[in-house]
């Protein structure tokens, strides 16, 4: 499915749902929370992505000159940051 949709002419980044798989039953708040499953459909907004399961053109995102901010690496939301500037700069 996401191969097929990133096939789609003009697609610069398309990303797919993740379902986490425990190595061992994770605590009921964790499973309640839904902290590490996400889903997309189609009127997610492309600011909203995350970089679990993405497929992008290189390309477009070099000629963009968007770049993952470096120094969120250890606290997070890196992704995000960039999905959003992404965003602003294809406007």
């Amino acid at each position: 499915m996401l191969v097929d949709s990133f096939a789609e002419v003009g697609r610069v980044i398309v990303i797919g749902p993740v379902e986490p798989r425990f190595e061992a039953p994770p605590p009921p708040w964790i499973v309640a929370g839904q902290f590490f499953r996400k889903q997309c459909n189609a009127a997610d907004e492309p600011e909203a992505g995350y970089t679990s399961n993405v497929m992008m053109r290189t390309s477009a995102i070099a000629a963009s000159g968007v770049l993952f901010d470096e120094t969120l690496n250890f606290i997070g939301g890196e992704d995000v940051v960039f999905f959003c500037r992404h965003a602003r700069a294809r406007i």
